[in-house]
């Protein structure tokens, strides 16, 4: 019996020797593996996913935006609106435009890829439901909706 314990420990003892990091049989050098970075004050841990709001207690992170015409936090890629494909694309990538209507179409709300926030827009005319401006854009509706600055086409619908 005592022998047992003894070789039973013997044996757990190289094995916990052989997984100890330092020198490897044959190897004269200190240490073969890479220490770990030390921490210090200058790293920051990254957020806790949901963790970040931005002023109106929207989570960008989850995919939430604000809407001043909704008066919440929305998901754009969610909500029954208008998708406007940029007009002149130099990236790799296509970062969509979407607009979103009050229910009596009398205001727009468009969420454009450089802007940080939505843009409110009024129908241009009484009873036209196909024009409305804010700022310096245009929302027309030809045959499909487009997006203009300055009289130029930056965004339309596919």
């Amino acid at each position: 019996m005592k022998k047992k314990l003894l070789s039973g420990s013997l044996g757990l003892m190289c094995l916990l020797a052989a997984c100890q990091p330092g020198q490897q049989s044959g190897d004269k050098s200190e240490s073969t593996m890479k220490e770990a970075p030390a921490v210090t004050d200058t790293m920051i841990a990254a957020p806790a996913p949901g963790s970040d709001k931005d002023k109106h207690g929207c989570i960008p992170s989850a995919g939430y935006t604000w809407s001043a015409l909704r008066n919440n936090c929305v998901r754009l890629f969610e909500e029954k609106g208008v998708k406007l494909d940029p007009v002149d694309n130099k990236e790799s990538y296509v970062a969509v435009a979407t607009v979103l209507f009050d229910d009596a179409k009398t205001k727009a709300e468009v969420f454009l890829p450089s802007e940080g926030e939505g843009i409110i827009m009024e129908r241009k005319t009484p009873g036209d439901s196909t024009r409305f401006h804010g700022n310096d854009l245009e929302l027309i509706r030809e045959k499909k909706y487009v997006i203009k600055k300055a009289g130029v086409k930056i965004f339309q619908e596919q």
